[in-house]
């Protein structure tokens, strides 16, 4: 017995990141249905998206401003749960504007976005009618504080260079007293300060603010959670598998949360087996 765990011990770690590898690898080429317990976070989410619908049933119109902060490396996190935020806002038919504070940001949620324009339940859905794309434009916090006033004094054209005087949804949308609701998907630190410190209504009106970011900006993001600053919460690849469960559209997150599991379950076997293997043979030793 103990020489088999003498030789667990000598084991290549080579061998050791290759099953590891494979255990996170694998799971990917199959999709497993799981039931997934949401959070209190990701519920006030959909809480928070949920009650956009009710205006929509009132024959309100309803504008959702969808804004991108991260980059090609956090894709995994965040744009599963900008697919199912999409998803749902263009269920209900709202109307959405895109944009972004950094030069990324745009294009990654447009890729989703225009990957569920392909399927033909939104085959009715126009550019300029029932969204827009302003693209990105330098300033962070600037270009926020200047959109209270006027978002065409930040973005006079989209990101096609169209006037926005000519794009019949920017005809109805002056700033963001016009803007129901903001989604923030974000990768920097503090980001989603920014959009809490200067993006009010002219108003006494609060704007409401939800929140999608990777896992390790969850604690930075509970304190304005808990404040009520922000709305609802996703965090991380949880968060956005907590959504899918949330909205019944499992994909992506869901399938990625599976491969993490079993990643996690492989680690902490190597750990329990490393640890036994050391007792057993230390005794020998000693």
């Amino acid at each position: 017995m103990e020489k088999f765990f003498e030789k667990l011990l000598s084991i290549d770690r080579k061998i050791i990141f290759l099953l590891i590898a494979l255990s996170t690898a694998v799971p990917l080429f199959y999709f497993y249905p799981q039931d997934i317990i949401a959070n209190q976070a990701s519920r006030k989410y959909n809480e928070a998206i949920n009650k956009l619908e009710e205006k929509v049933k009132r024959g309100e119109e309803v504008v959702v401003l969808v804004s991108g902060e991260y980059d090609p490396g956090t894709v995994p996190e965040l744009s599963p749960m900008a697919r199912a935020t999409f998803k749902r806002l263009l269920d209900m038919k709202v109307k959405i504007i895109v944009m972004g504070l950094v030069p990324m940001g745009p294009p990654l949620l447009m890729e989703e976005f225009n990957k569920l324009l392909k399927d033909p339940k939104y085959s009715d859905v126009k550019y300029g009618v029932d969204y827009v794309n302003l693209g990105y434009t330098v300033g962070n916090a600037v270009v926020i504080k200047g959109m209270v006033k006027n978002i065409k004094d930040k973005y006079p054209v989209d990101v096609m260079g169209t006037n926005l005087d000519e794009i019949p949804l920017m005809k109805k949308v002056k700033n963001f007293d016009d803007i129901d609701l903001i989604v923030d998907f974000s990768s920097m630190g503090g980001g989603v300060k920014t959009w809490i410190q200067f993006a009010k209504k002219t108003t006494e009106e609060s704007m409401d603010i939800v929140f999608g970011c990777t896992g390790v900006m969850v604690p930075e993001s509970y304190p304005y959670l808990n404040s009520g600053q922000i709305k609802g919460l996703l965090g991380g690849l949880k968060g956005a598998a907590d959504y899918e469960s949330l909205i019944k559209e499992p994909e992506n997150a869901t399938k990625y949360i599976f491969a993490q599991s079993i990643a996690h379950v492989v680690i902490m076997l190597f750990i329990v087996i490393g640890n036994i293997a050391f007792f057993i043979t230390r005794r020998k030793r000693d």
